[in-house]
């Protein structure tokens, strides 16, 4: 009976890793992550450890401005959308954020624009879940332009689930956001 759990576990978890395949906009893509997970937990006779690969979105997008233009607007243009900015790395022209747990919305857009975290007969959940993302943008030089890399991780936690933390894949939308923002600044 525990291996037929472990076996389904397992297929769920890569049924689930596939959502952020299919709506990636040209120029954006996922990357694997392969996480390690406990598949029956530590004391169980028939436990063991599995890998999982999962998508986290990344976008790439080239805007034809030289690199320090670029880098000028990027935290403003962070800010516009809600997300704080916790690490900058001006060698490596990086801004991260620490974790922001958000409910409902980030920058006055409802969170499921964002965050995949299924439906229930309610909605979406990222409508209604605890939602910790981390954010993380990297400039590049391509010639005379900018190349924009994006991603963020997610998960979220329901208010009627005995406070379990769910897996959340990116919709791509705030990191194409990211791109558009900064191209319109600098046009």
């Amino acid at each position: 009976m525990r291996a037929l759990t472990a076996a389904a576990i397992l297929l769920l978890a890569a049924c689930a890793s596939t959502t952020g395949q299919s709506s990636a906009p040209a120029g954006s893509g996922p990357g694997t992550v392969v996480d390690r997970v406990r598949v029956g937990g530590d004391a169980a006779p028939f436990a063991m450890d599995a890998t999982v690969q999962s998508t986290k979105f990344v976008s790439s997008n080239t805007i034809g401005k030289p690199l320090d233009d670029v880098w000028a607007v990027l935290p403003d243009i962070w800010n516009t959308l809600g997300v704080t900015v916790d690490g900058i790395s001006q060698k490596e022209h990086r801004l991260t954020s620490s974790v922001i747990r958000v409910r409902r919305s980030l920058g006055g857009v409802p969170l499921s624009r964002y965050v995949d975290c299924g439906r229930s007969t309610l909605g979406p959940n990222a409508d209604s879940y605890f939602i910790a993302l981390k954010v993380e943008t990297v400039l590049s030089p391509s010639g005379s332009a900018t190349v924009v890399q994006s991603a963020m991780q997610a998960s979220g936690e329901g208010t009627g689930n005995g406070g379990q933390v769910m897996r959340c894949s990116s919709t791509g939308e705030l990191e194409n956001r990211i791109a558009d923002r900064l191209q319109k600044r600098l046009q």
